[in-house]
């Protein structure tokens, strides 16, 4: 299974990056186009229109490349306004992050260990979902925080769930 909003099997694409890339600042554009697929024009008309941070010194941190993955992951189901108002519902300003409930690095992880159960399987109960994003935020302290991010994921999953369905009907009237 890819990734969400990413050219890459397995689970979260940003672990797999050594840490020194993102103390040296993070990922170069062209770094964020190969993980992604996306082309330059697209993520900076996400700059320009307010839904991702600015890159510092040309790089893009942890915390940018995932909130332009979260987007990337989203757009085909929903609006771009829609998934920066998802994204705002957690971690308000999008451009602020001192307002963040939790960094947007963290939203992602918990979105990609989400999805992990429907390895193999689209139509997995709604119930085992929400049980597995409530064991995904069991560790986050503040309970009303936990509750929004939870409904967070659970639309989050469900639009990438309707992604990934959508792509398999694709592929099978590809093959007709």
């Amino acid at each position: 299974m890819t990734a969400p909003g990413t050219l890459v099997s397995g689970g979260n694409p940003l672990e797999s990056i050594p840490s020194a890339v993102w103390q040296g600042g993070g990922l170069t554009l062209g770094q964020v186009k190969d993980l992604t697929g996306l082309d330059s024009p697209a993520i900076q008309n996400w700059i320009k229109r307010g839904y991702v941070a600015p890159p510092e010194n040309r790089k893009y941190s942890k915390d940018r490349v995932a909130r332009i993955l979260t987007i990337n992951a989203l757009r085909e189901t929903m609006k771009l306004e829609t998934v920066a108002k998802l994204i705002s519902y957690v971690n308000g300003s999008l451009v602020d992050s001192s307002d963040d409930l939790i960094p947007d690095s963290q939203l992602y992880d918990m979105f990609c260990r989400a999805v992990e159960v429907f390895d193999g399987d689209l139509y997995v109960d709604q119930a085992v979902l929400r049980q597995s994003i409530a064991q995904g935020c069991s560790c986050l302290g503040d309970t009303q925080a936990a509750e929004r991010i939870a409904r967070t994921l659970m639309l989050m999953c469900t639009c990438y769930r309707s992604i990934m369905i959508k792509r398999t009907v694709d592929d099978i009237i590809e093959a007709l």
